[in-house]
Parts: structure tokens; C-alpha cells; sequence
């Protein structure tokens, strides 16, 4: 019994956008992301845009510098620092554009 409320409690959990960037940022910090002719990703912020499943929103610069391992390893962190490791996650990539001091979301 014990064992369906946790799951009960895991599937319902909202996680605070401001926690969410502080785990994101440690491990892009512990791990820094590939470069690929000079670029590097960048992730502005995550923010949780769903509960069941879980929906994670990245806002990056560029989706196509995501490589899939890295991927795979912020999910991880992700499933370690909120305990979601029986879930399925899942998560969106959004590019934004900074021009003129205005952030501009390219929907993808």
C-alpha cells in the first residue's frame, strides 16, 4: 500500500520552475553540453508544463545542438532530484531568440 501512494504522489507532483532551473543548471554545470562548430547549447530556463506525465519545456538556443545523450543525461538528473524514476517523462525543446534586448519563442 505504501508503494501505490508514493506512485499516487509522484504522478501529481508539481515541481517549482525555480527549483527545476537550480537542478538544470547544476548539472549543465557538472556536465557541460558538446560544442559543435563553435557553438555551444544554452538553456535559458525549464519550467514543468504538465503532470501526467510529467512535460518538461527547455528554452534553448538552438534544439539541433541537443545531442541525444545529452539528452538522456538531464532526464536522468531530472528523474533523480524529483524521484520520477517510474515515470515517463516527457519534454519539449523550445528555441528562443534574444534580438534587441526582446525574447522572441520559436514554437517546435
Amino acid at each position: 500500500m505504501p508503494e501505490i501512494i508514493k506512485v499516487s504522489e509522484n504522478i501529481n507532483r508539481q515541481v517549482k520552475t525555480s527549483v527545476l532551473n537550480d537542478v538544470i543548471l547544476d548539472a549543465y554545470n557538472l556536465n557541460m553540453p558538446p560544442t559543435y562548430k563553435t557553438n555551444r547549447l544554452k538553456i535559458y530556463y525549464t519550467s514543468q508544463t504538465g503532470v501526467k506525465p510529467p512535460k518538461f519545456t527547455f528554452f534553448v538556443n538552438n534544439k539541433n545542438l541537443v545531442h541525444f545523450s545529452y539528452e538522456r543525461y538531464l532526464e536522468n538528473k531530472i528523474r533523480e532530484n524529483f524521484d520520477l524514476k517510474e515515470r515517463q517523462l516527457c519534454y519539449n525543446l523550445r528555441i528562443e531568440v534574444i534580438t534587441n534586448g526582446f525574447i522572441q519563442t520559436i514554437r517546435s
